[in-house]
């Protein structure tokens, strides 16, 4: 017998597992026991990952490493590892297949939990009500309240991260003072040894992204000043629509001065790369918050997600003016298809001012 189309649909799946696992925990929930573990939910990107490492360490000196633990994707787990945390992995099975969601709520369960602080700055998923907690703490769901209801306790989301990272901070009785993952994250080798530009094609989506005539003429604008200083452009990023955007790009650019990396690198060596850069260029992606938080000078063409907008001395924020030009490719929207190779390049003279050495293990 055949399932139900219905049936096989993501959201309806999410909910039915959800339903299921709630049951489970209303039928057992009297057998786990009160603990002083500490869990901290943040099982969506990278990038968001990447801003909350200091937290989550500061969390950990502050409580105790054997009391924290961290619900996560797999692809951050690399982060939590260098900062010697504990973790969980949280991936879409335990989202929709019951049995792995009630086997993730058994596991946390026994773990004696007291309080979950959910880093999340966009909670959308039922998920806190299958845990046992003293204390649930989380951002304020602007666009669905209904997600709110999982928390004791709901703090209010700010305009930009690192407000949003400070005021939970503050809640919890810590002195925090930035996103700085310099020596969470501290370079312990070098992977290329000539001055290079990492350009981090990846985003999370194609309207973050840039034209791909647009971003050659950028390039091709760039590449006389990279040379001359004997470096090279290395193409970093993961992803099927990553591998044919650089594809394209390198076809375009040619010689032995561009790099196509793309697909290579585990994100400890990511890691590695990024911290010896010259300079990143890319868009409002995991890798743009990786060289944020790392402190290398980063310009950001930058779309329309102001919240991931880090002004700071080692970043430059382009913005384009509206007028969009290149040839329509599906990639990008008004804001990044209308930044001009001129912006960029003012933005790379000061870039190149900028004078940050990185931290060496």
């Amino acid at each position: 017998m055949k399932k139900p189309k219905w049936l096989k649909t993501t959201p309806v799946k999410k909910y039915l597992s959800h339903q299921v696992a709630r049951l489970f925990f209303f039928c057992t929930a009297f057998l786990y026991k009160s603990g002083n573990k500490i869990l901290i939910v943040s099982t969506d990107g990278l990038g968001d990952a990447v801003v909350r490492l200091s937290l989550v360490d500061q969390i950990a000196n502050h409580n105790g490493r054997d009391r924290v633990i961290v619900l996560t994707k797999k692809l951050a787990i690399p982060l939590y590892d260098s900062i010697n945390v504990k973790y969980i992995e949280y991936g879409e099975g335990h989202k929709t297949n019951f049995f792995k969601r009630c086997i993730m709520s058994i596991k946390i369960n026994s773990m004696g939990v007291q309080d979950v602080y959910c880093l999340h700055f966009i909670f959308d998923e039922y998920l806190l009500d299958v845990l046992k907690a003293r204390n649930k703490i989380g951002y304020k769901n602007r666009v669905n309240a209904k997600f709110d209801k999982q928390f004791t306790h709901v703090l209010p989301i700010h305009e930009y991260v690192g407000e949003s990272i400070m005021s939970f901070a503050e809640y919890i009785g810590l002195d925090f003072t930035d996103m700085d993952n310099r020596k969470l994250l501290p370079n312990k080798e070098k992977i290329y040894d000539f001055p290079y530009v990492v350009v981090a094609v990846g985003a999370s989506s194609f309207d973050r992204m840039i034209r791909r005539t647009n971003m050659v003429a950028i390039l091709k604008s760039l590449l006389p000043l990279i040379i001359a200083n004997q470096g090279k452009i290395v193409f970093v990023g993961n992803g099927l629509k990553e591998v044919n955007y650089t594809r394209w790009l390198v076809d375009k650019l040619g010689g032995e001065h561009v790099i196509n990396d793309v697909g290579k690198y585990s994100l400890s060596d990511t890691i590695a790369l990024v911290n010896e850069c010259h300079l990143l260029i890319g868009f409002d992606s995991g890798l743009y918050n990786l060289s944020f938080s790392l402190q290398r000078p980063t310009i950001c063409l930058a779309a329309n997600n102001h919240i991931f907008l880090h002004y700071r001395p080692w970043v430059k924020i382009v913005h384009g003016s509206g007028e969009v030009f290149g040839d329509e490719d599906g990639f990008g929207c008004d804001k990044t298809n209308s930044i001009t190779p001129e912006q960029v390049l003012v933005a790379y003279h000061e870039m190149m001012a900028v004078d940050i050495a990185p931290l060496h293990a």
